[in-house]
């Protein structure tokens, strides 16, 4: 109960704190004013002392597009060749394969001084040489869109669906005969604010997930009805600048998860709250980010099962030893979805750490290691991937890019219902022309 008065205060708080800060933003525009005119002209949440490799803008490499009256059209065609060492993501006896990708996508944006549209789309196909039942076909299109309301305020809203497949080894069941097919809806509406010293932001997001049966090696069908999931979110907030390089911000979110099935008469629909406190600086030309920290809770609707609770964060550090070198430090801790018959929820832990080293203007040398900890409740089970990944991308021209990847990901599974624990390697490379 005690728990429950807590989320609703916070939430409440919130709200008024985003009500209030929208409708009165005079005191902010006035304090503003007098810090003098040199830092008014210089955008409070900018955060532009530093700048990455991977956002550094290198014009004389960007694609043209087509002209399409008051739009844009960028196509781009890729193909691609790969191999993976253990293709069914086994403990023991890996079956290793080659495989080839072709990529297709467009984007179209349009060119209005006001207001904005972005459309996109792509479809992949990947096809192994051996084991062809491997081979799939995925696409995905999506729609962004934004209304400039008045200076500083923004309505928007954006629609993406994708049909995919779920990797091996993620939340698949031994001895599938293919790999299970996932259908994805995702859409979103909101409003954000910026003016003097406050910028807010408050949306709503619907997302809905349908896992389709997948057919097993020996005959018949795993079930994965019991994952088909609707979720529904509200998430608020209200950023306020210290200064041009520091900001404070509070945020708070709400989702409400469904599930299509009740597994044994268990319900494991549940109900998450997340409020983060924290704040996000440029300083000097050596560090950038943003620091939240909070607490989480999860309710479920069934009373067999336990509500789970515990600190939250999501952070975002970058560090620049020079112009040429980018080091990003991510980490963040929340409660998603199992994705497992016995289980509703999972506390994952998830900390990535990137190098990025500009070899030349137009060569990007990567490097990536990460760890996820999944920690299940009601469930005697613990799983932990991590991956290493070594990238390199080399735009030629406006025309062309070519990428080659090396990743290796083990994953290790502890518990009396303990997943798979396996080690796979991959590589490829891919050429992309675009317009």
């Amino acid at each position: 109960m005690t728990i429950s008065v807590l989320r609703f205060s916070g939430l409440a708080l919130g709200g008024a704190v985003l009500a209030a800060a929208w409708a009165t933003p005079t005191f902010a525009q006035e304090t503003q004013q007098q810090d003098g005119q040199a830092q008014a002209d210089r955008p409070l949440f900018d955060r532009g002392n530093n700048e990455s490799v991977r956002e550094r803008e290198r014009p004389e490499f960007d694609p043209l597009g087509a002209p399409l009256g008051a739009f844009r059209l960028y196509p781009s065609a890729g193909f691609g060749i790969g191999h993976t060492d253990n293709i069914f993501a086994t403990e023991t006896n890996a079956d290793e394969d080659s495989y080839i990708d072709a990529t297709a996508a467009a984007v179209l944006a349009s060119q209005w001084s006001r207001h904005g549209l972005r459309l996109s789309a792509d479809v992949n196909h990947r096809e192994f040489a051996d084991f062809d039942e491997e081979s799939a076909t995925t696409w995905g299109a999506g729609v962004e869109g934004r209304v400039d309301i008045l200076r500083g305020t923004q309505a928007f809203a954006t629609f993406a669906t994708r049909e995919g497949r779920e990797g091996r080894g993620v939340n698949d069941p031994n001895g599938l005969a293919e790999l299970i097919e996932v259908n994805t809806e995702r859409a979103t509406l909101g409003v954000s604010r910026e003016a003097g010293r406050l910028r807010m932001r408050i949306e709503g997001e619907l997302y809905t997930a349908d896992f389709d049966d997948a057919r097993l090696r020996p005959g018949g069908f795993a079930d994965q009805d019991f994952r088909d999931e609707e979720a529904r979110t509200l998430r608020g907030r209200v950023d306020m600048a210290i200064s041009p390089d520091t900001a404070l911000f509070a945020s708070a979110s709400q989702t409400q998860r469904e599930f299509d099935d009740a597994v044994g008469g268990l319900v494991r629909d549940f109900d998450t709250t997340d409020a983060l406190i924290g704040a996000s600086f440029d300083l000097s030309q050596l560090l950038r980010g943003e620091i939240g920290l909070g607490y989480v809770w999860s309710t479920y609707d069934s009373q067999v099962l336990d509500d789970v609770e515990g600190f939250s964060g999501a952070s975002v550090l970058e560090w620049f030893p020079s112009q040429l070198t980018t080091v990003r430090l991510d980490l963040r801790r929340g409660i998603a979805p199992a994705g497992v018959l016995d289980a509703a929820a999972v506390t994952r832990t998830d900390v990535a750490l990137a190098v990025d080293h500009e070899l030349r203007r137009n060569i990007i040398l990567g490097g990536q290691v990460g760890y996820v900890r999944g920690e299940y409740e009601e469930l005697d089970r613990e799983d932990s991937v991590t991956r290493y990944a070594v990238t390199g991308d080399w735009l030629v021209n406006r025309v062309a890019t070519l990428n080659a990847r090396v990743e290796r990901r083990e994953q290790e599974s502890e518990g009396v219902s303990r997943g798979r624990t396996f080690d796979v390697t991959e590589f490829a490379v891919s050429a992309t022309l675009r317009r």
